[in-house]
């Protein structure tokens, strides 16, 4: 349907020949505790599918194996199963963490900027430009500590309309505009060429009435507004590293309220941070001896606190200050048909475009998808084969 524009983990199960006739002429070379183990077989080696029709090589999958299940029992087959996942298994497990606020950006910076964050990239990596529409603001409504780098993807295609995927072993941005430009069919079978093939039509797959919601920001009147600050003095040993302290954004108004921050202001000695000999602050003040470094991010700062004196000290301020990044704000657009609906009855849906603030677009968008899917249409979902 509309929102389902980022591909999920592709997985890939192959069986492994694990007696003597196998490429290694020896039992055991795929079973992880055997002595006879090819030698780097194990969790985590890259593995790839790789086809030749026509007589051209073309990798179909690459991934990385995550489960080795040898079969056990004398007289069982001697085969080993292993399961292996794609890159997108990569984006899907990485946070994404302290990413910089990314102002006047297109959609495929956004992904770029979003991918960059992966410790393990994809072996190639294609986007397109075609769209050049920006967005003001990005990065802002995630979470560092919980938003991974898949679901950031998802957040940037819906707000572009784009389609994030693996083609082969290349992670592709592919923006709105590639296939609209595609007139011809890929392809044509004929019914003795599939077997097994279920095309249906299915009222599920209706839509005849759409709210899409894009993003209003609203900034703050001031870089002075405290957007996180400790509600409890915590204690630091002499030597001691606490790192990282995390400071995710809030409404000062409002602290259960999560917002995103810009003019972010560096932690100033006294004003931002204090140290005492005391939690509640009395004793001897040892701000001295409190070393702060602070990692200014999009919706959160993470901060780094060295004790460099020679006794106890209880940190009993410590803030961030900047402009707020308010998105309480949401507008949206609808769109409808009423001859589908009196047909089939009323079937919604909804989606956010969280960084798009062009409302002219967000319209079209809606006019668009409801056209699309107003009437039955008939899905091939899947297909057992070729025939002979």
């Amino acid at each position: 349907r509309i929102k389902d524009r980022v591909a999920a983990t592709g997985r890939l199960t192959a069986w492994l020949n694990n007696d003597t006739t196998n490429s290694g002429a020896k039992l055991g070379y795929y079973s992880p505790n055997h002595a006879n183990r090819r030698s780097g077989f194990a969790i985590g080696i890259r593995a790839r599918l790789r086809l030749t029709p026509a007589a051209v090589a073309r990798v179909e999958f690459l991934g990385k194996v995550v489960v080795i299940a040898p079969l056990s029992g004398l007289k069982g087959q001697r085969q080993t199963r292993i399961e292996i996942l794609d890159w997108m298994d990569e984006a899907a497990r990485t946070r994404l963490e302290g990413v910089a606020l990314q102002t006047d950006k297109q959609g495929h910076q956004l992904f770029n900027t979003a991918l960059a964050e992966a410790t393990h990239q994809p072996e190639a990596v294609q986007t397109d430009s075609l769209i050049s529409e920006t967005y003001p603001y990005a990065f802002d409504s995630a979470h560092d500590e919980t938003t991974t780098v898949l679901a950031e993807f998802q957040r940037i295609a819906q707000s572009s309309l784009a389609r994030i995927f693996m083609d082969g072993q290349t992670l592709v941005y592919e923006s709105r505009a590639i296939r609209a430009r595609v007139t011809a069919n890929a392809d044509e079978f004929v019914d003795t060429e599939l077997t097994e093939l279920e095309a249906a039509r299915d009222r599920e797959q209706l839509m005849n009435w759409l709210q899409l919601s894009f993003g209003q920001r609203r900034l703050g009147t001031t870089a002075t507004e405290i957007l996180w600050q400790n509600q409890k003095a915590f204690k630091i040993v002499p030597g001691q590293v606490v790192d990282p302290v995390n400071g995710p954004y809030v409404d000062p108004t409002g602290r259960a309220v999560r917002v995103g921050g810009t003019d972010m202001v560096t932690p100033v000695v006294t004003t931002d941070y204090t140290a005492n000999s005391a939690s509640d602050g009395s004793g001897t003040d040892l701000t001295t001896s409190l070393s702060v470094t602070a990692t200014i991010g999009a919706n959160s700062v993470r901060f780094r606190l060295e004790n460099t004196g020679t006794q106890d000290l209880w940190v009993t301020k410590l803030q961030i200050r900047g402009r707020g990044i308010y998105y309480d704000e949401v507008a949206s657009v609808e769109a409808s048909d009423s001859t589908s609906q009196s047909l089939y009855g009323r079937i919604s849906d909804s989606m956010e475009m969280p960084y798009q603030s062009d409302v002219t677009l967000a319209g079209e968008a809606a006019q668009y998808f409801v056209k699309l899917f107003k009437d039955p249409l008939t899905f091939a979902d899947h297909a057992g084969g070729m025939a002979d």
